[in-house]
Protein backbone atom coordinates (compact mmCIF):
# COMPACT_ATOMS: atom_id res chain seq x y z
CA UNK A 1 0.00 0.00 0.00
CA UNK A 2 1.41 3.39 -1.01
CA UNK A 3 1.69 6.11 1.59
CA UNK A 4 0.70 9.73 1.05
CA UNK A 5 3.80 11.76 0.06
CA UNK A 6 2.36 15.01 1.49
CA UNK A 7 -0.25 16.09 4.02
CA UNK A 8 -2.39 19.20 3.67
CA UNK A 9 -3.25 20.68 7.05
CA UNK A 10 -4.32 24.02 8.49
CA UNK A 11 -2.49 26.27 10.91
CA UNK A 12 -3.75 29.14 13.03
CA UNK A 13 -1.62 32.18 13.90
CA UNK A 14 -1.50 32.41 17.72
CA UNK A 15 1.32 34.97 18.05
CA UNK A 16 2.31 37.65 15.54
CA UNK A 17 5.17 40.08 15.05
CA UNK A 18 3.10 43.23 15.62
CA UNK A 19 1.59 42.18 18.97
CA UNK A 20 4.08 39.62 20.30
CA UNK A 21 7.38 40.17 18.48
CA UNK A 22 7.40 36.61 17.13
CA UNK A 23 5.33 34.41 14.83
CA UNK A 24 3.88 31.17 16.24
CA UNK A 25 1.50 28.92 14.31
CA UNK A 26 -0.69 26.29 15.99
CA UNK A 27 -1.11 23.06 14.03
CA UNK A 28 -3.26 21.30 16.62
CA UNK A 29 -4.07 21.55 20.32
CA UNK A 30 -0.67 20.16 21.33
CA UNK A 31 1.63 21.54 18.63
CA UNK A 32 2.66 25.19 18.18
CA UNK A 33 5.70 25.97 16.05
CA UNK A 34 7.83 29.09 15.49
CA UNK A 35 8.46 30.66 12.09
CA UNK A 36 11.68 28.64 11.59
CA UNK A 37 9.60 25.54 10.72
CA UNK A 38 7.84 27.23 7.78
CA UNK A 39 8.59 28.23 4.21
CA UNK A 40 6.15 30.87 2.97
CA UNK A 41 4.76 31.20 -0.55
CA UNK A 42 5.67 34.46 -2.26
CA UNK A 43 2.09 35.75 -1.85
CA UNK A 44 2.29 35.56 1.98
CA UNK A 45 3.96 38.35 3.94
CA UNK A 46 4.78 36.67 7.26
CA UNK A 47 5.26 40.08 8.88
CA UNK A 48 1.59 40.94 8.23
CA UNK A 49 0.04 37.71 9.55
CA UNK A 50 -2.22 38.38 12.54
CA UNK A 51 -3.37 36.54 15.62
CA UNK A 52 -6.88 37.01 16.97
CA UNK A 53 -7.60 40.39 18.55
CA UNK A 54 -10.81 42.26 19.28
CA UNK A 55 -10.56 43.84 15.80
CA UNK A 56 -9.32 40.88 13.75
CA UNK A 57 -9.87 37.13 13.47
CA UNK A 58 -6.70 35.04 13.48
CA UNK A 59 -5.24 34.22 10.08
CA UNK A 60 -5.59 30.58 9.10
CA UNK A 61 -2.96 29.10 6.78
CA UNK A 62 -3.10 26.24 4.30
CA UNK A 63 0.03 24.18 5.02
CA UNK A 64 1.70 21.37 3.12
CA UNK A 65 3.95 18.95 5.00
CA UNK A 66 6.11 16.40 3.24
CA UNK A 67 5.63 13.03 4.91
CA UNK A 68 8.29 12.62 7.59
CA UNK A 69 9.49 16.18 7.08
CA UNK A 70 10.19 18.81 9.69
CA UNK A 71 9.31 21.79 7.49
CA UNK A 72 5.90 23.08 6.44
CA UNK A 73 5.14 25.05 3.28
CA UNK A 74 2.58 27.81 3.88
CA UNK A 75 0.79 27.82 0.54
CA UNK A 76 -2.00 30.32 1.18
CA UNK A 77 -4.13 32.19 3.70
CA UNK A 78 -7.58 30.65 4.05
CA UNK A 79 -10.34 33.19 3.47
CA UNK A 80 -13.47 32.56 5.50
Amino acid sequence: MASKPVNIIFGLVVKDYENDGELIIRLDEKLELPVDFFIFASNIDKMSLKRETTEHKADKLVLIRVQGGQVYYAADILKE
